[in-house]
């Protein structure tokens, strides 16, 4: 009998201790998302990320311009740039365009804390070749 309780006890500091961790995991992930959402100054970059990937959802033209052969970064750039200034005039804003598995080296960005996000623009209605389409973010 005194055997069996003792197993009891075993079990019940087991379960006791990995319910602990999970909580602790819990807290820990979800306080480091909300973290992560905002820079120091309470900036928003998620959100005006979504407003970028939204434009290249809708916007055809947009879309053939990054497809393109010769991608130009820079009228890409200044789309980006006029459409966010709507948002936030504090944005700046770079972009790279490159093959799904090349790099970009071209991209002059500041000293600063900056997001970095990518999106892959597979095809238009007439072709298949795929590019990548970095998008850099800091606050000014």
């Amino acid at each position: 009998m005194v055997k069996l309780l003792n197993n009891k006890k075993a079990w019940v500091a087991v379960v006791e201790a990995s319910l602990a961790v999970v909580i602790l995991f819990t807290f820990l992930f979800l306080a480091m998302g909300q973290r992560a959402k905002t820079t120091k100054s309470g900036f928003d970059f998620y959100s005006l990320n979504k407003i970028i990937l939204k434009q290249v959802d809708e916007n055809s033209s947009l879309r053939e311009l990054i497809l393109s052969d010769k991608p130009e970064s820079e009228s890409i750039k200044n789309y980006f740039e006029y459409s966010l200034k709507k948002f936030n005039n504090n944005v700046g804003v770079d972009v790279c365009i490159s093959e799904m598995l090349g790099s970009c080296s071209s991209v002059n960005l500041p000293d600063k804390d900056v997001f970095a996000s990518d999106f892959f623009v597979s095809s238009n209605s007439t072709d298949y070749k795929p590019k990548k389409l970095k998008v850099f973010m800091w606050e000014k």
